[in-house]
């Protein structure tokens, strides 16, 4: 027999007919009784675990389906309907329908939550989480119009333009 065999056939015989540490130096009935609790245990926390993983994959799956989800900003995904530029003309200086901007309109440009803003020729703004492109709605009756001197400009459906600095 080689010593490799004989060591384990020692360690055998000092620890009884199980090999786990906790069980060393037991009786058969509380060995059994600590073996059941540790595989109660065991059966728990992968129970546990496993529907922590089904649950983490339902959200994401869920976030993935529908990226316009108002609780957080969500990674850009391609939705399904394709919106096409629109081509608007910059006005030289911001103007507004009947002399004056509409105050809560101006108040919603103002509060638009801008995150990035990409300069050159094709501008584009990371807004909630969804890039946006030139010509696109940045909000219902908003589209972003251009960039100049470190402003975003949103033209509203009367054209009135509104500055926003970013």
């Amino acid at each position: 027999m080689s010593r490799i065999a004989e060591a384990l056939a020692k360690a055998k015989e000092r620890a009884g007919p199980t090999t786990a540490p906790f069980m060393a130096n037991t009786n058969a009935t509380d060995a059994e009784k600590q073996l059941a609790r540790a595989r109660r245990h065991q059966r728990f926390w992968v129970t546990l675990l496993s529907l922590a993983a089904i649950g983490a994959s339902v959200l994401i799956w869920q976030r993935l389906d529908n990226p316009s989800a108002e609780s957080a900003p969500a990674a850009p995904a391609a939705s399904s309907q394709a919106s096409t530029p629109v081509p608007v003309a910059l006005p030289s200086a911001p103007q507004a329908v009947d002399g004056a901007p509409d105050p809560a309109t101006a108040r919603i440009v103002q509060a638009l939550a801008i995150t990035a803003v990409q300069t050159g020729e094709r501008p584009r703004l990371l807004l909630q989480g969804r890039l946006v492109g030139l010509g696109e709605t940045v909000a219902p009756g908003l589209i972003f119009s251009g960039l100049r001197d470190h402003h975003v400009l949103i033209t509203d459906t009367r054209g009135a333009v509104y500055e926003r600095k970013y």
